[in-house]
């Protein structure tokens, strides 16, 4: 950074610094790029940090934090099975070295922190699985002939599962993905 006082003015150069975008609450599929384990107030915690790997908002940047406390080590156990990793029922090394280039699928949600919105992971899921039902859904697709639920707005997916008397969770109210994901869950059952 080069510096030219001039008064009470700073010259400053931003060219290679990035902007900070907030994402649209939904899903994404991200690779983590750096974890980090970092010193919190009772516990220790690992900073993750994720990059989105496809869509509209490849590219971009979320934190995922997974505290070390004994009441929070869900959280950490979900992540890792979410990245493929085999979590056994007693202790376990964690190489976070090994962690970086995984990928995995994340819901995002907006909080309001400190009178700012920030993007906040509130769930992990495997983007295997994912894969893995694809086939399902194609084979049931081709079996019967349905409304293309992809191709409708996340208003007419509400209303498609009021008219077919599909619950849906606050959380997949507001997100066409999660919307679809639930209502195709609740007719595949």
């Amino acid at each position: 950074m080069k510096k030219r006082r001039t008064g009470r003015i700073i010259s400053v150069d931003f060219s290679d610094v990035e902007t900070r975008e907030l994402l649209p609450a939904d899903d994404y599929a991200v690779k983590v790029k750096d974890v980090t384990e970092e010193e919190g107030k009772e516990y220790p915690y690992f900073n993750f940090e994720l990059k989105v790997t496809e869509g509209d908002f490849k590219g971009e940047t979320l934190w995922h934090i997974c505290s070390l406390s004994p009441k929070s080590l869900w959280n950490l156990r979900a992540t890792l099975e979410a990245l493929g990793q085999d979590v056994p029922d007693g202790p376990m090394d964690v190489d976070l070295d090994e962690l970086k280039g995984l990928e995995m699928g994340v819901t995002v949600e907006i909080e309001k922190v400190k009178g700012k919105n920030k993007n906040k992971v509130t769930d992990v899921f495997s983007l295997e699985e994912e894969e893995e039902e694809e086939p399902k859904k194609k084979k049931k697709e081709e079996e019967e002939e349905e409304t293309d639920l992809d191709d409708m707005s996340l208003k007419e997916l509400l209303e498609y599962a009021k008219e077919n008397r599909i619950k849906l969770s606050d959380n997949a109210k507001e997100s066409k993905t999660r919307a679809l994901r639930a209502i195709k869950a609740a007719e595949e059952e």
